[in-house]
């Protein structure tokens, strides 16, 4: 599953302080991924100092500024969350060492494979052209990667948060805001793209499949007792337990306001 949120600056570098513990000590530090990142010498592990440049559209290494934002409130970066499917998630925490080794392994290529083609297919910027407003393809993104085997609440939850910076550089050289109304566009077919490459890294490791949605291309590992991934799936009853709860409390939300409520819900309790 792919979920998607646009954060600002403050809220970003909030979520990477107050959950630095997660993020940084338990379970290793985030990477630097993208043709971007390597523009700006940005690889290896992140630190806090690139981290809050990057996010303000600034250089690392100086702090000079790269993306203009006009004084208005700017997109700091996309958050492009993957979930596994719980059955992969308790093989990667409960299985053999080489079952979690092979695990693991699918994972972060199917993770790589997805950030990649969002790369080579999402990376847009505005331009100008003779006085007409262009959408430009740039081919490189400033993706911060964060793996994690567990949820917050301590449940077997194999997911990697990818944040996508609001940053591109254009073909003239110079650094834009990237433009990102295709990824939401395009969740969809992202998201078939990145179980079916998943599914395919699993197979090629020996796992056997159980398709569980055609039209989602989700599926779960074959083996696994459906009992014991129901056990585990506390996250998913909370944000269950946690929309009904809104639908009575405030019966006006509908739609969209419904959505970006539980989306903050989400991103609070994350």
């Amino acid at each position: 599953m792919i979920s998607l949120a646009n954060l600002t600056s403050s809220h970003a570098m909030s979520y990477f302080q107050e959950k630095s513990d997660y993020f940084l000590n338990k379970e290793g530090k985030g990477m630097w991924s993208g043709q971007g990142a390597d523009r700006l010498n940005l690889e290896g592990n992140i630190t806090q100092n690139d981290f809050e440049r990057v996010l303000s559209g600034k250089h690392p290494d100086d702090g000079s500024l790269l993306r203009q934002k006009n004084g208005e409130v700017v997109r700091a970066c996309t958050d492009v969350t993957f979930s596994a499917p719980k059955s992969l998630s308790l093989i990667a925490q409960f299985g053999s060492e080489q079952q979690k080794q092979m695990a693991h392994s699918a994972w972060e290529n199917a993770v790589g494979h997805i950030i990649g083609y969002i790369e080579a297919n999402n990376s847009h910027v505005r331009e100008q052209d003779n006085g007409s407003r262009i959408i430009s393809q740039t081919d490189n993104i400033i993706a911060a990667r964060f793996d994690h085997a567990l949820s917050r609440n301590l449940d077997p939850q194999l997911h990697s948060h990818v944040l996508v910076m609001n940053m591109s550089k254009s073909m003239n050289g110079q650094w834009k805001a990237l433009h990102n109304d295709s990824i939401y566009q395009d969740k969809a077919s992202l998201t078939k793209i990145f179980h079916a490459q998943l599914a395919s890294n699993l197979k090629n490791h020996g796992f056997g499949i159980d398709i569980t949605d055609r039209e989602k291309a989700e599926f779960e590992i074959k083996g696994v007792n459906p009992e014991l991934v129901d056990k585990f799936s506390f996250r998913r009853k909370e944000v269950v337990a946690k929309v009904a709860e809104l639908e009575k409390d405030m019966p006006h939300l509908s739609g969209a306001k419904l959505h970006e409520a539980i989306r903050i819900y989400i991103l609070s309790s994350s």
